[in-house]
């Protein structure tokens, strides 16, 4: 039973789990996505057995394992930067009065984001807060402004209407598999978490 964010249930999820059913048929999967506070809850409750979430949980009942690494990126509306500007390197103060879809303040990034973005003058407008970085993308997608999104979310954005450019100076963010500490993990978790990197890695690999 394994749980995962919006984001990545959508990204890693199916090309993994069709791996994984190719090299063990007779396995069963029970699929979910909730946010990260919800997956914690789900684990400590039993209702799932491995969690997938871009933030490392603070409670001692539980256990993370990292498993990719990339950065957050910024996806803005086709046209809002030059042409030859595509996937290179934003810099912070590039920043700077830009209408910006913001995160919810409920989102564990979020404080994370404020806190890169403080020292930016005149700061990002932000008049639309979204809960999720698929409606972040989302928004983006319909010309609403920019968003500064998980890169797992971004690589699923429309390459006809959206651009993809990494933040300068980085801003890193971590893929954890998070299960109960208590319990010793099933005998197959080692083989299938090693899938949940090797899909994330190939998928944090392309190009922008």
């Amino acid at each position: 039973r394994i749980g995962a964010t919006p984001a990545l249930a959508l990204a890693l999820l199916p090309p993994a789990i069709s791996e994984w059913t190719r090299l063990y048929p007779d396995s069963l999967c029970e699929l979910s996505s909730a946010h990260s506070r919800e997956l914690v809850q789900n684990l400590l409750m039993r209702e799932i057995d491995l969690a997938l979430t871009l933030q490392p949980p603070d409670h001692p009942g539980l256990s993370a394992q990292p498993l990719a690494q990339g950065v957050l990126v910024a996806l803005a509306p086709l046209g809002f930067w030059p042409e030859h500007s595509r996937g290179q390197p934003l810099a912070l103060q590039e920043l700077a009065d830009a209408p910006l879809i913001g995160l919810s303040s409920a989102d564990p990034l979020s404080a994370r984001l404020d806190s890169y973005l403080k020292s930016v003058e005149p700061p990002p407008r932000v008049s639309i807060a979204v809960q999720t970085y698929s409606l972040a993308r989302a928004m983006v997608e319909s010309g609403a402004g920019l968003a500064l999104i998980d890169p797992f979310t971004a690589l699923g954005a429309s390459t006809a209407n959206t651009a993809i450019r990494p933040l300068s100076p980085p801003l890193p963010i971590t893929l954890y598999a998070v299960t109960r500490a208590a319990e010793p993990p099933p005998h197959t978790l080692a083989s299938l978490l090693e899938i949940f990197a090797r899909q994330a890695r190939a998928q944090l690999d392309r190009p922008l």
